[in-house]
């Protein structure tokens, strides 16, 4: 990371860097966060098995719940939700689509990231009405 200018968080990846990592580029003060593993934060989102879904990012089912994982959702995080939505169709698929089979898949197996996707899809709705 330092080749291409970004400096590592020293205090964060000392001790997360087992779990995660984190790099700002001096320049652009652009920010990169490298999950190993598994993304978490206030909920467990598993990518290890489904990095191969995706040939640049993250499959966007997974992208969707790691920012509608956040308890403490804010504007822009709603923003991110919302722009998903509208830019991606859902379907049963991974390719160019949020892929409905593995929402419902990760929400059944944790009734704490079901319940704040659903509350926090009831904050985007509202952000859209007003």
């Amino acid at each position: 990371m330092p080749e291409v200018g970004y400096q590592p968080h020293k205090k964060f990846n000392i001790v997360n860097g087992d779990q995660r990592q984190i790099y700002y580029h001096e320049t652009t003060e652009m920010k990169i966060d490298i999950f190993v593993g598994d993304f978490e934060m206030c909920h467990k989102i598993p990518l290890e098995t489904r990095l191969t879904a995706d040939p640049v990012t993250i499959p966007l089912a997974e992208l969707f719940l790691s920012k509608a994982q956040i308890v403490e959702l804010n504007r822009k995080d709603m923003m991110d939700i919302t722009s998903l939505l509208l830019n991606n169709e859902t379907g049963n698929g991974d390719k160019d689509m949020i892929n409905l089979q593995i929402l419902a898949k990760l929400c059944s197996q944790d009734w704490g990231l079901y319940k704040t996707t659903s509350i926090n899809l009831g904050h985007v709705e509202d952000l859209i009405e007003r």
